[in-house]
């Protein structure tokens, strides 16, 4: 395993020659993560050399599927990244894939295992909350956007907020979350109409 596939992974990477060894796929996988999205298909080939079970290297592969509208794909290499390395951000991209073809429950699913993951990643929290309101779960929706804020503010999640609360009936609420929403962006058109329809209909 270290031999050619070795030596062209630490010159791909810019490693001193040698770095990769016996427990290659250990670094393989940690000089992926490390160069993210950055990461050359060159490096991410011989990463898989090493280890075809390389997480990092996967990861990479799902976010350039769903790029590429291959959603199948995508879902393949999410799951295989999942057996060695779970995270909150493997966890949330396989929702979005799996949200993408119609399968709700299961997105739900994996976005819940994201924020048990990391309670602090605020784009599973928001995803899924996105999702509850397709099915019509406005309520539980609400807890989450909120979860959402309370780890970081977000003109977005807050016009989301407001619209879910302006829909429960909420509407002193609704407008409070909407006024938020363009104190951060006043650019927020969403947040604007129904602030407008909220103030025109009292």
């Amino acid at each position: 395993l270290a031999g050619t596939a070795d030596r062209r992974f630490t010159v791909a990477a810019g490693l001193p020659d040698g770095s990769v060894h016996e427990d290659g796929a250990v670094h393989a996988d940690d000089v992926v993560a490390q160069l993210g999205h950055a990461a050359p298909p060159v490096i991410l080939d011989v990463a898989l050399e090493l280890d075809p079970e390389c997480a990092s290297a996967h990861f990479n592969l799902a976010v350039s599927a769903v790029q590429a509208g291959k959603l199948a794909d995508a879902e393949t290499h999410y799951r295989t990244a999942l057996r060695t390395k779970a995270n909150a951000e493997t966890h949330n991209g396989l929702g979005f894939v799996l949200a993408a073809q119609g399968r709700s429950d299961d997105a739900i699913a994996e976005f819940r295992k994201a924020v048990e993951v990391n309670p602090k990643y605020t784009p599973a929290y928001n995803n899924l909350a996105d999702t509850l309101v397709k099915q019509g779960k406005l309520e539980e929706a609400e807890g989450y956007y909120r979860a959402s804020l309370e780890e970081r503010p977000s003109a977005s999640v807050h016009t989301e907020l407001g619209v879910v609360l302006r829909k429960l009936g909420k509407t002193d609420e609704a407008a409070a979350e909407l006024r938020k929403a363009l104190a951060l962006d006043a650019t927020q058109q969403k947040a604007k109409r129904n602030l407008a329809a909220l103030t025109g209909a009292k």
